[in-house]
């Protein structure tokens, strides 16, 4: 029986593009789909008694070692289906996405990638803070509100103080087309910021930090992948994010203290996931700050500017080996720089839109 590997993510996405192309190089076939929906995974059976508890789906002909919810989508109907039960049959679609998500292994035994349900607990600011407390990982004072006074009271308590929206949007000029996205705001006088502004729309305030470079820390399964992010002055950006492009931006692979890499596995832990990008700042007095784990983050761009770091190796071999202590030395020697060169890569790439990929990437 062939191995293989479940991807749940659109196919517009580098990220899955290129594990695709990855896991045929170590010989492992790829499924990718959007959804539980697509015909790759379709149709479905799930039986359950007594005496039996069984998962059917036409990926059922395979091993499947791993599966990369990475961006699943909500499932879309079927072109047959009448467009009066579209809404009908896609909330039921979504409905049994959901039941499959929280089955994770009970529903298909394999590696998950993040487990759905610790998934979705991540993404929530709030308690990827309380776990770095349990954990004894430092952040900055943080205040979530939409209450002008004590929004008022902390930025007067610190002095400096950064404005971060809980999640990426985007805004586009109908006259020019071009967009526009919110970054990370630096307050320093609130005086130009009415109350209803502040009450008008919940926000996290954070203690500015006086930092000298940032740290960007991939964790793929046990191997951990940290790079330093500075200005080419050799200054830190308030947020490096929208300059992934940008030619002032230096990056280098770095080492992570082996006591604070200890406390990040721990977190990953308690977080119950084996995929996330940390995000960290350092201080003059090396001291490091937790800002947050994208358990869905991008690592292509990491790759591109570094390519020496097996970023793409290391997920490709994970996923085929279906174990988070996977083996690079048994994984094939595959580059993102040779993916880039493929035929595979050029076919699909010809089918996005420009500029698509970059945009991700500095959105995430």
């Amino acid at each position: 029986m062939k191995s293989a590997s479940m991807i749940l993510s659109p196919h517009g996405d580098i990220n899955a593009m290129s594990a695709s192309w990855g896991l045929r190089k170590n010989g492992v076939q790829p499924l990718w789909g959007p959804s539980l929906a697509d015909m790759k995974f379709s149709p479905w059976s799930i039986e359950a008694s007594s005496h039996l508890w069984a998962t059917h789906g036409r990926f059922s002909e395979f091993d499947v070692r791993s599966v990369w919810q990475r961006r699943p989508r909500p499932p879309e109907a079927s072109s047959s289906v009448l467009p009066s039960d579209v809404g009908f049959v896609e909330a039921e679609w979504l409905q049994f996405q959901k039941n499959v998500f929280a089955l994770s292994t009970h529903a298909i035994d394999a590696l998950w990638v993040n487990d759905p349900r610790s998934a979705v607990d991540t993404e929530n600011k709030l308690i990827q803070l309380r776990a770095a407390r349990r954990v004894g990982i430092g952040f900055p004072d943080t205040l979530v509100s939409n209450d002008p006074v004590l929004v008022r009271k902390f930025v007067a308590l610190h002095g400096k103080v950064v404005f971060k929206n809980f999640f990426p949007h985007t805004w586009q000029n109908t006259g020019n087309g071009r967009l526009y996205c919110p970054t990370v705001t630096v307050l320093d006088d609130m005086g130009a910021i009415d109350d209803a502004s502040i009450v008008m729309c919940p926000g996290i305030y954070q203690r500015y930090v006086e930092k000298v470079c940032d740290l960007r820390v991939t964790i793929i399964g046990d191997r951990f992948f940290p790079v330093r992010i500075t200005r080419n002055r050799g200054d830190a950006f308030v947020d490096w994010r929208p300059h992934t492009q940008m030619p002032d931006l230096v990056a280098r692979a770095c080492d992570l203290p082996a006591q604070y890499q200890a406390r990040l596995v721990r977190l990953m832990r308690d977080l119950g996931i084996v995929f996330g990008c940390v995000d960290l700042a350092a201080d003059a007095e090396g001291n490091l700050h937790f800002f947050e784990v994208n358990q869905g983050g991008q690592y292509i761009f990491v790759e591109d500017w570094l390519p020496d770091l097996p970023l793409l190796k290391a997920m490709c071999a994970m996923l085929a080996q279906g174990r988070t202590d996977y083996s690079l030395e048994l994984a094939a020697d595959i580059t993102l720089a040779r993916c880039r060169a493929s035929d595979c890569y050029q076919e699909w790439s010809a089918t996005q839109h420009a500029g698509s990929e970059g945009l991700l990437a500095t959105l995430e």
